[in-house]
C-alpha cells in the first residue's frame, strides 16, 4: 500500500485528477473500479443523477480481454440501463497502439537504463487458452495485442532481437496463454544470465500483483536459480506522458 492507500485506487484518482484538468470546459471525469471502490454502481448513478447527456467508458486496460475489458463494459452498461435508459454512450476496446503510451512504457524503460540488462521481459497476463481462442485472428486477439505491443515499444527503444522477448505471467493451468514467465525465468537464470530487466505493460498502474508477484517472488525465483538482479520496471503510473495518452484518447473519441 502507498501512504496507507492501495496504490490502483491512489494512482487512479490522481489519473482522474490530472485528466480533469486537461479536459476542463470539455467533459467531466470520474474514476471507479470494477471490483471495490469508488464502484461502477455508485458512479454510474451519481452520473445519471447529475443528468450528462452522453458518457464515454474508457477501461484502463491496454489489451481487450473478455475478463476485464469487457466486464467494465458490460457493467456499465447495466447501470446506465437501470438508471437512465437511452443515455448516449460511447467506448473503446483497447489502446496499446497509441503512440504516446508506448513512449510513455520506452520512457520508463529507458530511466532503468535497458543496455546494462543481459535480457528484457515483457509480461503480460495470462489468460485462458480458451477464451484466446474465441477472438483468435480478430481485432480482439489478446495473444496479438501483446506482441504486437512489446514490438512497438522495442522498437521505439532500438532493442536488438535476442535481447527480449515476451512472456505471461500468473497462469492458473498448462491451459492458459504462455510462454510462462517463471519457466522462462529459470531458463534464463540457469542460462548463466545475472541480470533481467521485467516490464509490465498490461498495467498502467503499479498495484499489489505487479509488486508482489513480478516485482518480489520473480525476484526470489531468478536468485534461486543463479541469477543475480531481476528488477521490474515501474509502471506509467503519474507519469506526464500517460496523462496526455488519456487526453490525446479522449480527443480522438470526439471529447
Amino acid at each position: 500500500m502507498y501512504g496507507g492507500t492501495f496504490p490502483l485506487i491512489k494512482f487512479g484518482e490522481y489519473n482522474r485528477q490530472q485528466l480533469q484538468e486537461l479536459l476542463e470546459g470539455r467533459a467531466t471525469v470520474f474514476f471507479a473500479t470494477a471490483y471495490g471502490n469508488p464502484s461502477i454502481k455508485n458512479t454510474v448513478k451519481e452520473i445519471c443523477d447529475r443528468h450528462f447527456s452522453s458518457i464515454f467508458i474508457l477501461p484502463l486496460f491496454p489489451h481487450y480481454a473478455s475478463s476485464s475489458t469487457e466486464v467494465v463494459l458490460e457493467k456499465t452498461r447495466k447501470y446506465i440501463q437501470q438508471n437512465k435508459p437511452g443515455l448516449q454512450a460511447g467506448h473503446i476496446t483497447s489502446f496499446y497502439r497509441n503512440h504516446l503510451f508506448i513512449e510513455a512504457f520506452a520512457d520508463r524503460i529507458l530511466s532503468y537504463h535497458p543496455e546494462g540488462y543481459d535480457h528484457i521481459l515483457f509480461c503480460y497476463h495470462s489468460l485462458p487458452l480458451k477464451h484466446i481462442r474465441a477472438v483468435e485472428n480478430t481485432e480482439y486477439c489478446y495473444t496479438t495485442a501483446c506482441h504486437e505491443t512489446t514490438r512497438l515499444i522495442a522498437r521505439r527503444l532500438s532493442l536488438e532481437d535476442g535481447h527480449y522477448e515476451t512472456v505471461f505471467q500468473s497462469r492458473m493451468s498448462d491451459q492458459w496463454q504462455g510462454p510462462f514467465a517463471k519457466e522462462r525465468i529459470i531458463d534464463i537464470a540457469r542460462s548463466g544470465n545475472k541480470k533481467i530487466l521485467l516490464v509490465a505493460p498490461s498495467f498502467v498502474s503499479d498495484c499489489l500483483e505487479t509488486a508482489l508477484e513480478l516485482g518480489v517472488e520473480y525476484q526470489e525465483l531468478f536468485i534461486r536459480n543463479g541469477g543475480k538482479e531481476l528488477r521490474l520496471v515501474e509502471s506509467l503510473n503519474h507519469h506526464p506522458q500517460w496523462i496526455r495518452c488519456l487526453e490525446n484518447i479522449c480527443r480522438d473519441n470526439g471529447i
